[in-house]
């Protein structure tokens, strides 16, 4: 088990700050838990989401560059990130639209303004040929880092270290 003080990844007592798996680094800045590298085909569902993840660990004031390889089958498939306030209010929003039957590396980014305590970050398919259709949208390589470096995707801390 491992757990973040001060913002510092400790695992067994000690900071952590690469993780490796045979030999080749796996941990990076990635603050999307769940993400993958494979490519994964959804099915429709009802509500539209169909994928996501919140993000907890950034500073105001910080850069958020947020990022997914998404190709959409049926209806326009959308990346979006709510910005919210600790009492759950979006104070901003953000979103790349990839147009049905078009494939693209999704990305934006944007100062995380004061107020902000959390980001969720999802995926929608807007596919209007009701709940069930098979194979909507593939996604991909969801992150979401801060900085002024969009970072490459690697697995979230989280997904490695717990």
């Amino acid at each position: 088990m491992a757990d973040i003080t001060h913002g510092t990844w400790i695992k067994d007592g000690k900071a952590v700050d690469a993780v490796y798996q045979s030999g080749v680094k796996v941990y990076g800045r990635n603050l999307l838990i769940g993400s993958t590298d494979n490519v994964v085909h959804y099915t429709s569902v009802a509500g539209y989401t169909i994928w996501k993840s919140y993000v907890t660990q950034f500073n105001v004031g910080d850069t958020l560059n947020v990022s997914a390889d998404i190709t959409a089958n049926l209806g326009d498939t959308v990346l979006k990130a709510f910005l919210l306030s600790s009492t759950g209010v979006q104070i901003g929003y953000l979103e790349y639209r990839v147009s049905e039957g078009q494939t693209a590396h999704a990305s934006f980014s944007h100062a995380i303004p004061t107020g902000t305590t959390s980001i969720l970050v999802q995926i929608d398919n807007g596919n209007k040929n009701g709940v069930g259709q098979a194979d909507v949208c593939a996604i991909s390589h969801q992150c979401a880092n801060t900085g002024s470096v969009v970072a490459n995707w690697t697995p979230a801390p989280e997904d490695i270290l717990n």
